[in-house]
Parts: C-alpha cells; structure tokens; sequence
C-alpha cells in the first residue's frame, strides 16, 4: 500500500462530516468583537497531508487508529458474498463462490458497479480540523468527529491527535424512516447526549436494528473545547442513510414502507406461464422504482416489456437477464449520487443468478 493510501486510511474517524462545516465555522468569531481570537482554524484533506510536514509528522507521532483500506474492501468482498448467497438459499439455490459471483459480474456488465459498491462502503471523510494558536499559530489541537450508521444503529467516534481530551460534546440524534416519499419519525424516535472530557474512541452508541426499506438519523452537537464553541447539524442533507434492501421471492417479500419490483416485469413472466409469486423481485425505495424500465404504464414501460417479451419468446435469455441489468446501471438513483446497479448490487448479482437457474442457462 502507498503511503498515500495509508495516510488516507486513517480511521480519524470522528464526527464532523468536516467539509460541510467550513462556511459556518471559518468566519464565526471565538471572542469580543474587539478582541484577537485565542485560536483560528483550518480545515485540511488528509489527501493533501504531504503539503502539510507539520502536521504529518504530528499524525506519525500520535497513537491515531489506523485502518488498512485493502483488509477493510476485502472483508466488504466477504459480506457481498455473503449477501448473495443468503439471498439466493430461499430458491433452494447451492451456495456460489466469490469466482462464480464474479463471472456473473463480468458477463452481465455489473463489475464496475460492483466494485463501486465495495469502495463506497469503506469509503471514509478525510478531513481534520486544525486548531491554531493565534499568536504563536503553532498547531494546539487537531481533531475530527465521526458518524457511523450500520443496519444496527449509529455511533460517533471522536479522533482526538491533541495533547487533552475535548471538553465537552452534546447533542440529539433522530431517526426517520421512509414511507413511500415521506420520511417519517415518532415517540422514542429521538435520542439525546451529553459528554464531557471526551477521548479519542466511540463516545456515543444508540442501538437501533434497521426495519423500514430505507432509514436516515439526522443530527446536532455542539462541541466544546478551551474558548471555543461549535455547533453543527446535518438536518436535510439526508447524508446519514442505511438501507434494508433485498432480494428474493416477491411472495412474501414485504416492501417495509417501500416496493417490490419485479426484476423481470410480472407481465412478462406470466404471460409465459412462471410463477410470478416466486419470481425474484428487488425491495426498493418506491423514487428508485419508477425509475426502472418496466415500472408503470407509459409508452416507454410498454415498449420495454415488448422486449422483455420478444427475449423470452425467443429463448434469448442472456439477452433479457442483461436488459435488466442495463436498465440499472444505466440510471442514476433518485438523489443522482450513484446508478442505480450500484446501489443495489448485491441484490441485482442474486436476481442474475436466480433467473440464470431458472432458465436453465451457464456462462
């Protein structure tokens, strides 16, 4: 690995999401109006570290978590696998190796997406926030706040690289799950915090299992530290998000508040006798699902399921399975942060492969 890559592996895995904290944090004043500030602040990118020995060395010399990038995508690798199969053991299918899945990945044109996948899920925010003496403008402190949002609920992680712990962060947190369009929350759906001489470490843990297709905590502290007080809030950047997809049988998938699609559309598979209650389906969020090409009833749903048809009635089922894929990793999803075969990797490999079995076809 580079040192590049390990310097930007750096777990300073704590919770400031710093880039979005620049504009009101640069121009706020710490002090009098009069008065010089005790400290001024900068905000680096730990991808430009080498422009900074200062504070490299600073880095080197602490004891900060370090993360090795390639063991983190490589167990990334070993939860996608994972996920597949556990999809596909509901159609009594026999478990698939990470070669197989793989193959499926390069036939079907899904392995950039797939990649993509994996490097999103390690990806981390590498910014520090310098804390300078405003006489000496010697570095004081340095530090970043993490959030982690996993399936079984959310944390903040505080790397500290100063000298002292940080005097106190405070905060709420609140959950909202999706219904449709509607973010949605409710009684015992927000959790407050208050903590005082923080360390580096995961200061805070609210323990909430994910159940609704897609679910979003949204939050807002206020750190203390020596003369300086800042307050930050992600209210509407809806950059907290975890998913509960899924891949499977369309009975009894439940769409948890979003909707089940039909990897090949249900009009299609019944007109040639498949069951389209065991059909393989994706759970989605319902903006995601109109975005597919055999949602709904325009000229362009139709047209897109006389092609699915034309595919079937001619035995040309590779050709469908890829009409499919392509519908994904041809759109973008419904904020326009990622395509859609990205986003649903997993469970699209797993619908490749369920409906290969089907047909009774091999790479």
């Amino acid at each position: 690995m580079t040192k590049m890559k390990k310097l930007t592996s750096v777990l300073l895995a704590v919770v400031m999401a710093m880039g979005l904290m620049v504009p009101a944090w640069a121009t706020e004043p710490l002090e009098e109006a009069n008065q010089e500030p005790k400290y001024t602040y900068e905000f680096i990118s730990l991808m430009d570290i080498d422009k900074y020995p200062e504070i490299e060395t600073l880095l080197t010399q602490s004891n900060a978590e370090l993360i090795d990038y390639d063991a983190a995508l490589e167990n990334e690798k070993e939860q996608y696998v994972q996920t597949v199969n556990q999809y596909l053991s509901e159609a009594g299918i026999a478990e698939v190796s990470a070669e197989e899945i793989e193959s499926v990945q390069q036939a079907y044109g899904l392995a950039e997406s797939a990649q993509q996948y994996l490097e999103n899920a390690v990806a981390e925010d590498y910014q520090l926030l310098i804390q300078y003496d405003s006489k000496t403008k010697d570095i004081s402190n340095a530090w970043k706040i993490q959030p982690t949002t996993t399936k079984a609920g959310f944390s903040f992680k505080l790397t500290n690289i100063g000298v002292d712990s940080i005097d106190s962060i405070s905060g709420k947190v609140t959950l909202y799950r999706l219904s449709g369009n509607s973010w949605l929350t409710g009684a015992g759906n927000t959790s407050s915090f208050t903590k005082t001489n923080v360390k580096s470490g995961i200061f805070y843990t609210w323990s909430t299992p994910v159940y609704y297709v897609a679910e979003k905590f949204e939050y807002a502290y206020t750190v203390k530290e020596d003369t300086a007080v800042r307050s930050y809030s992600n209210a509407g950047k809806d950059n907290e998000i975890r998913y509960n997809f899924a891949a499977g049988a369309y009975q009894p998938m439940a769409a948890l508040g979003g909707e089940r699609h039909h990897f090949i559309s249900q009009n299609t598979l019944s007109a040639y006798d498949y069951d389209v209650n065991k059909a393989y389906a994706i759970r989605m969020t319902h903006a995601d699902h109109v975005l597919t090409g055999n949602w709904g009833s325009s000229a362009a749903a139709k047209n897109f399921r006389a092609r699915e048809s034309q595919y079937l009635a001619n035995k040309q089922y590779k050709d469908l399975i890829m009409l499919e894929v392509e519908d994904f990793t041809s759109k973008q999803d419904s904020y326009g942060r990622e395509n859609l075969g990205t986003k649903y990797s997993p469970e699209i490999a797993a619908c490749a492969i369920y409906y290969q079995n089907l047909f009774g076809i091999t790479l």
